[in-house]
């Protein structure tokens, strides 16, 4: 379940920046809540890696 939540959390707020800087052409307007939930789909990818004791899946 916490793989899903990583992937989740790493791949849907990727999806409408990259239209908003597609259109706009300036990455000035880059969403906090973007990284934020970037930051935590890798920490839930560090958990799930250390879980399954996968060290690639930790360091990913």
């Amino acid at each position: 379940m916490i793989g899903i939540i990583a992937g989740i959390c790493i791949a849907l707020p990727s999806i409408p920046q990259i239209f908003q800087t597609r259109k706009t052409k300036e990455v000035k307007e880059l969403s906090p809540l973007m990284f934020g939930l970037l930051a935590m789909g890798t920490g839930c990818y560090f958990v799930y890696g250390r879980y399954l004791g996968s060290v690639s899946m930790m360091h990913f």
